[in-house]
């Protein structure tokens, strides 16, 4: 241990995020099909591993320019440089589980794990001589397990400041979640490298350093509570949120918080679990919630960091999808939620209704989702899209 319904959409006033298949949003885009890894037959060899998964999009040559219309073009190889970090590992990790945010699918099921080793060292010999490197001293590197790391945080975000109080859980994915353990905030999540600890250096007093691209920042301006309790009257009593510990497996990290109300009693002991998401809609991310009661529950919201305006839709009693803006404006981040009958969603929060010892729910995060234009098509992809996920 470490210390409404059916198709239609309410809109508000802007559209919402979903991630990654190719099909197309835009008026007038033709909707694409959607990008499958190619499952590779016995023993190829690396270059007939990458002209049959990679050339598509990245070119014979590496240069980029594959037979694949994209919406952005897919990386050139030989002109240096890998977003999502330059060590063989990264290269082995990008191709495994893909790169959510963008068309760059998993092959973390397609291909055996010796075929991406062949794979990934192809991709590297087609970069210049010098690009690739090791890690220095200070870099912390996660590699069959999760890593888990505290102290100041840099700003996450082109207008947030920094975390005095930070957490980043570095996930085998890839994935790296920062948090502010002062409220136990998610403050957004990386893919690459892990950290830079900055802090050990001299004197201290830098920052830990997350390595990897940010792929999504929590929504500004951030609610300073997570949780707060409606009382019967009406009113809400704002509750705090404070880490209690985490734990550490081979394959996943429990952020352990606990709840307190303004007496400090304690209200409910949560656990989030952050992992990796590799699903009909491309790559993501999930955080699956559990929560302990230690008084009543009931009236006890949950804010997820929805921004005030979104597009939302409730599929059944136990699933809702939101869609917020994207990086481009064929693109959408999506979040789906599942939730028990206990807890009702409403726009950027979760309440609970009815008393219960523990509850649990899955928020599932899809950047850059592009989607059919068509309503009533976008509906029903992210319809089966939730349904898969349960």
């Amino acid at each position: 241990m470490e210390p409404g319904r059916g198709p239609k959409l309410f809109l508000a006033m802007a559209v919402v995020a979903v991630s990654g298949v190719a099909i197309a949003f835009a008026a007038g885009l033709q909707a694409a099909p959607p990008l499958r890894p190619a499952v590779a037959t016995e023993s190829p060899t690396a270059r007939e591993l990458y002209v049959k998964n990679c050339a598509a999009c990245h070119g014979e040559t590496g240069d980029g320019k594959g037979t694949t219309v994209l919406e952005r073009p897919a990386r050139s190889f030989k002109a240096g440089g890998f977003s999502y970090g330059n060590t063989p590992d990264a290269v082995l990790r990008t191709i495994t589980h893909g790169i959510p945010g963008s068309l760059m699918p998993s092959f973390g099921e397609a291909l055996a794990e010796a075929d991406r080793k062949q794979l990934a060292a192809y991709v590297i010999a087609l970069a210049p001589p010098d690009l690739v490197v090791e890690a220095k001293d200070t870099v912390m590197v996660v590699r069959d397990k999760p890593v888990i790391a505290r102290g100041k945080l840099p700003p996450i975000g082109p207008v947030a400041n920094e975390t005095v109080r930070g957490l980043l859980v570095g996930l085998p994915s890839g994935l790296t979640f920062a948090y502010d353990i002062e409220e136990m905030r998610w403050l957004g999540t990386y893919s690459g490298e892990f950290a830079d600890r900055r802090d050990w250096i001299g004197r201290g007093g830098d920052v830990l350093l997350p390595l990897g691209q940010l792929v999504r920042a929590a929504p500004l301006p951030r609610h300073p509570q997570l949780f707060t309790l409606r009382r019967k009257d009406g009113d809400a009593e704002r509750l705090s949120t404070r880490l209690a510990s985490t734990a550490r497996s081979k394959d996943s990290v429990r952020i352990i918080c606990e709840v307190r109300d303004s007496l400090r009693a304690l209200v409910a002991q949560v656990e989030e679990t952050p992992d990796i998401l590799a699903g009909a809609l491309g790559p993501g991310w999930k955080r699956t919630f559990k929560l302990q009661r230690r008084q009543s529950l009931k009236g006890l919201q949950f804010d997820f960091g929805n921004p005030a305006v979104a597009r939302w839709c409730t599929v059944d009693h136990e699933l809702a999808y939101m869609l917020t803006a994207g990086p481009t404006p064929a693109a959408l981040d999506v979040k789906i939620l599942r939730h028990p009958k206990e807890v009702s969603y409403v726009p950027g929060w979760i309440e609970v209704l009815a008393d219960a010892d523990s509850l649990q729910w899955t928020l599932y995060e899809l950047p850059g989702v592009i989607l059919p234009a068509a309503e009533d098509e976008r509906h029903l992809a992210l319809v089966r899209a939730s349904m898969e996920l349960r």
